[in-house]
């Protein structure tokens, strides 16, 4: 079975990109074989060979598989040489990584404790709060079982130990904070300006999202589709003097004005003039029963498998959408040759574009207008998804792959930070405002600034740059009143 899912899942060629001509990459995973993609990651990689079970929730072992392609929501924890809880959707694969599951007794494909599902509605969230507050003794006890039964509660090995960094203080004038469209438009801009750049980021692929977009994109003269303007704006910054691009992620902006970077070879203690948020934007997931089992994946994972890890999920789909952005996902799959079943789209008939309507009726796909769903069916895997009509009925649909188009949510954690401190005097700005005489300063452009397209959150990167570079001559780096 493994070996029909894999040559299925695997894309050789893609419909825009052409012939996937990357070299094998092959690794261990459980005491066997994996051939992989060079750049694919770790948890694609498996998901391709017909692995979907990844891991086992907490509390009740309900199986996980990819979901985010963000590393952000912790259904993909894996122990890659010897490290635990590492996101592999945001791993890359390398030669002789030793790869395993976590959870699970005696296996996380064979799972004893999965039974504890069968009575969750008796263990409702928070129940040994409740059970064991008369009986500290006792609490304290059954907290130890429940972190075996999790998967915790072990000795780690050598390997988890993390070195101690040395620490690298440095004074400049503006630092980007994540190198998606917007940020390696606005690191661009500021150095063209004049200004000593410092971009962080954290993955191994410069780009961001703009590597899942085959709509073409505008920047610095060209129109390409979004991976190709990736690799372009990628080899700017790399020959770009002015610009410094620092591995790693940032921690936080504190009260002397230091924004540390927790860096691969460093603690790096950056004291900026401006600094530019452009962390982009994460998908909200939809609520409804089994929202977290395997083969429920958001669109923009979905989106990330196809186009960067030439990965298919699935053959047979439904898209949960809350806006246009999930008729115009279903259209991508459906020219990506994979079949769309339906749209469960949760607003009402009249607020859906004509055009788009048409778009989906012309190639056969329903679509369900005030629709929700209420539940995803399958053991092991989505078998099917049912949902609410707005009209009351309820609707079986067969599919082996739900994406969720949520709503998007900027990713403002950086600057919201800064406020929970109390810091008054920082300056969220928009690029081309006056910002003479403000210390400090920071903008927030692309996706952290709610713009959900690529060719805006470019534009805005661009505009950012030019403020950002204007704006250093004006202030100074932060220090506390």
């Amino acid at each position: 079975m493994r070996w029909r899912r894999r040559s299925f899942r695997a894309m050789p060629t893609h419909p825009d990109l052409g012939a996937d001509e990357r070299p094998a990459v092959r690794f261990r995973f459980e005491g066997r074989e994996v051939v992989a993609r060079e750049g694919q990651s770790v948890g694609a990689a498996l998901l391709a060979d017909g692995v979907d079970i990844l891991t086992r929730s907490f509390k009740f072992h309900r199986p996980r598989g990819y979901t985010c392609g963000a590393g952000a929501c912790g259904n993909c924890l894996l122990t890659v040489d010897g490290l635990p809880s590492v996101p592999s959707c945001v791993t890359p694969v390398a030669p002789g990584l030793e790869v395993r599951r976590e959870r699970g007794w005696p296996s996380v494909d064979v799972d004893v404790l999965a039974g504890a599902d069968l009575v969750s509605r008796w263990f409702p969230a928070g129940f040994q709060f409740r059970y064991f507050r008369q009986h500290p003794r006792a609490g304290h006890a059954f907290e130890r079982v429940l972190g075996l039964l999790a998967g915790g509660g072990k000795h780690l090995p050598p390997a988890a130990s993390a070195p101690v960094l040395p620490i690298a203080r440095r004074t400049c004038s503006v630092v980007v904070v994540g190198a998606g469209p917007s940020g390696l438009a606005a690191a661009l801009a500021a150095s063209d300006a004049g200004a000593d750049v410092v971009l962080v980021e954290e993955q191994e692929r410069l780009g961001g999202r703009l590597r899942a977009e085959t709509a073409t994109v505008s920047a610095l003269g060209l129109t390409a589709p979004g991976p190709r303007l990736a690799e372009v704006l990628t080899e700017r910054v790399a020959r770009d003097p002015g610009i410094t691009l620092l591995r790693g992620s940032a921690l936080g902006w504190y009260e002397d004005g230091v924004l540390p970077v927790a860096g691969r070879d460093a603690l790096h203690e950056l004291v900026p003039h401006v600094v530019v948020e452009a962390t982009g934007s994460y998908e909200a997931p939809v609520l409804f029963a089994g929202n977290d089992r395997p083969g429920v994946l958001l669109a923009g994972a979905i989106s990330r498998l196809f186009h960067v890890e030439r990965v298919r999920p699935g053959r047979r789909y439904v898209v949960v959408a809350c806006d246009d952005r999930g008729i115009e996902h279903a259209i991508e799959l459906h020219h990506l040759g994979v079949e769309v079943v339906a749209v469960v789209d949760q607003r009402g008939a009249d607020e859906a574009g004509t055009e788009r309507l048409r778009a989906l009726a012309g190639r056969g796909i329903e679509h369900l207008a005030g629709a929700r769903p209420v539940r995803s069916h399958g053991r092991r895997r989505v078998r099917g998804l049912t949902v609410r009509t707005g009209d009351g009925r309820r609707l079986r649909l067969r599919c082996d792959t739900v994406s969720v188009a949520g709503p998007l949510r900027p990713s403002e954690g950086l600057s919201l930070q800064r406020r929970y401190q109390g810091e008054n005097r920082l300056s969220a700005e928009t690029p081309g405002q006056d910002l003479s005489a403000r210390a400090p300063v920071l903008l927030r452009v692309g996706g952290s600034a709610g713009r959900t397209r690529v060719q805006d959150a470019v534009d805005d990167g661009f505009d950012a740059g030019r403020t950002a570079a204007t704006a250093v001559g004006n202030v100074a780096p932060f220090r506390p009143a």
